[in-house]
């Protein structure tokens, strides 16, 4: 049998000198971390120079084959998720809310629920990408560059068509797609895709065509990132612990392979990192999918007020390393995270980097930028948090699209 030291590359110790943490540790470093994050205070310190002053030696991974997305060997991709929808007004502006409404209830089974929501959806493309380039505009002039990631998730499912405009308008800036493409629908939870019937080949025609219109973009634009099914070592999504996770994973991937899209699909197997949900998650591992089904290692914490907060290295810190280890060659990002705005928002975003920057084997690190509900916490970023970010953001490790 292999020494799993030798067959992973780096022994704790060697992580920790890596990771510019040695004689520290991780846990020493991010409970340390925890003294002084919940003030109400603006950070009264020059950000981009205490930025700078956190070493992060390079770390490369290994090429990923065809034109799927390559981790950069130093410095850490910049993104944010952003809702971009439609809206409300908007919509009554076209006439359609109250047609749709009727519409949706009609629909008896998902084909028929597809052939009403696509229309729609075509109708309201130019309000869709209108939105994407109001924020994409807004985050250039409130941080000096665009993000090199932003992430997809309001509209593409996969028992939709891929969605071109949008992602086009991303590509044409320079700007990575991250699609998050759901199989299930809030609205009409009895049209979401049930994972036994995605194993039994139920929906392929769906996943067939989602995969056919990825290869069409891929081809002309290159390499995006790709997710389903996200936090499922986590209770709170039907996916989520189910023992058919991965073989629904594993078929989609299949179909993808198939169809030719998996030359620029950059599979990101997203998990919610167990420091924040005590008693809700298993270890991740138990979900992983295997090395041929995953591109990227995606992890899931926020710091939310009402759930007890926490700094981020005390929400991803453990999950990073461990994840480290077991995956040595898998990417690593921060493929969701983001923190209850309030007024210590911008200090707890100033450790967050400077953690983040601190763990280079961390390829992306992507902020959302929302609220998600009057029952759930707001995590859009003040006008202090973003005047901060800018500072953050010019330290040149931070890799934005310009």
């Amino acid at each position: 049998m292999v020494d799993e030291k030798e067959e992973m590359g780096l022994d704790r110790r060697e992580f920790l000198k890596a990771t510019g943490l040695a004689g520290v540790g991780l846990a020493g470093y991010f409970a340390g971390s925890l003294i002084g994050w919940a003030t109400t205070e603006t950070p009264k310190v020059d950000i981009a120079a205490s930025l700078a002053a956190v070493k992060s030696e390079p770390f490369a991974y290994p090429k990923l084959p065809d034109s799927k997305v390559q981790a950069p060997e130093s410095g850490c991709l910049v993104g944010f998720r952003k809702p971009y929808i439609v809206l409300g007004g908007e919509i009554e502006e076209l006439g359609e809310k109250k047609r749709l409404q009727e519409l949706y209830k009609s629909a008896k089974n998902l084909d028929e629920f597809t052939a009403i929501s696509i229309p729609f959806r075509q109708k309201t493309e130019p309000g869709l990408i209108k939105n994407i380039n109001t924020i994409l505009s807004d985050y250039q002039q409130g941080l000096l560059n665009k993000p090199k990631i932003f992430v997809l998730m309001d509209t593409p499912r996969m028992y939709g068509p891929f969605r071109h405009a949008e992602g086009e308008t991303l590509a044409a800036q320079g700007i990575i797609p991250f699609i998050y493409a759901g199989i299930g629908l809030m609205t009409r939870p009895e049209f979401s895709l049930k994972l036994e019937d995605i194993v039994n080949s139920k929906h392929d025609k769906y996943f067939i065509n989602f995969a056919q219109g990825s290869a069409d973009f891929g081809k002309k634009y290159g390499g995006f990132f790709i997710t389903t099914m996200e936090e499922n070592n986590a209770d709170w999504n039907y996916w989520g612990l189910n023992p058919k996770f991965i073989p629904a994973w594993r078929h989609i991937w299949k179909i993808f392979e198939d169809q030719g899209a998996n030359q620029y699909a950059t599979w990101i197997w997203e998990i919610y990192c167990p420091e924040g949900a005590k008693g809700r998650t298993v270890h991740p591992d138990q979900m992983y999918p295997g090395d041929k089904y995953v591109d990227w290692i995606g992890l899931s914490a926020f710091s939310r007020r009402h759930y007890g907060g926490g700094t981020f290295g005390f929400l991803a810190g453990k999950t990073y390393e461990e994840m480290f280890k077991n995956h040595r060659n898998k990417p690593i990002m921060q493929s969701e995270f983001g923190v209850t705005n309030d007024g210590a928002q911008p200090r707890w975003l100033l450790d967050a980097y400077k953690t983040i920057k601190s763990m280079p084997a961390m390829k992306a690190a992507i902020f959302w930028d929302h609220e998600e509900g009057k029952e759930r916490d707001d995590h859009t970023l003040s006008k202090k948090s973003l005047q901060a970010m800018k500072d953050i953001f010019k330290d040149s490790y931070w890799i934005m699209t310009k």
